[in-house]
């Protein structure tokens, strides 16, 4: 198999999501491995735009229930998340730090329905100068940081709140293109909108940085 051909699961699973998002065309009477299917939506966690319309499959009530305990499941850990994107924000306002959200809630804005974004944690990027002020400003909130090195982000947790502070966009291509995407990316935060969903705000990207920051993170998964 060429290192870029999907599986069938992985097919399936990207037809199975678009008739979700985008209400494509699906033949959900044919023969469909559910149990691999399932386990490569867990993989890639999108079990809750995948498998939304799971009434409408013949999955057998063992695998059905499966996923309907992991569908609740999600959909309380991104209620969750939704909360705590809003409490960032209360913190990044309240000391005049310039943010913004990547992915997370700023995907799901995108969305037919918001909820079906899977979330997990918090995503955000500040300038790389506002780094160790931010990490004091966490600390005070209560968080603790991660032992934990990486080129471009800083992880704190508090509770169950997951922030993962990006001091670096992510993704950045190699050194032959990276100065080009770097200009591109110069005007990011002077183009960030807030917005307000369902009684919470948060600050998110423009339409074009968001694409490209998902551009980024897709090609260096």
């Amino acid at each position: 198999m060429h290192k870029n051909q999907l599986t069938k699961e992985q097919a399936i699973l990207c037809k199975m999501i678009s008739n979700v998002l985008f209400q494509t065309n699906f033949d959900k009477n044919q023969f469909i491995d559910f149990d691999k299917v399932y386990e490569c939506a867990k993989k890639q966690a999108v079990i809750t735009p995948a498998f939304l319309n799971s009434n409408e499959y013949q999955i057998d009530d063992l695998l059905k229930n499966t996923i309907f305990s992991s569908l609740i499941s999600q959909a309380d850990l991104t209620a969750r998340n939704y909360s705590y994107h809003a409490y960032l924000h209360s913190i990044m306002k309240k000391h005049h730090v310039e943010y913004c959200v990547l992915k997370g809630v700023a995907s799901a804005h995108y969305y037919p329905q918001p909820m079906i974004r899977q979330m997990g944690d918090v995503d955000f990027v500040i300038k790389s100068e506002d780094s160790n002020r931010v990490e004091t400003i966490l600390k005070k909130e209560g968080f603790h940081r991660l032992d934990q090195n990486h080129c471009c982000h800083k992880v704190y947790i508090k509770e169950d709140m997951y922030f993962e502070m990006h001091f670096d966009f992510p993704g950045l291509p190699d050194q032959k293109q990276e100065s080009t995407v770097r200009d591109v990316l110069s005007n990011f935060f002077n183009e960030t909108q807030e917005i307000k969903e369902d009684g919470f705000t948060y600050v998110v990207p423009s339409d074009f940085y968001h694409g490209l920051v998902m551009l980024m993170h897709t090609q260096k998964h």
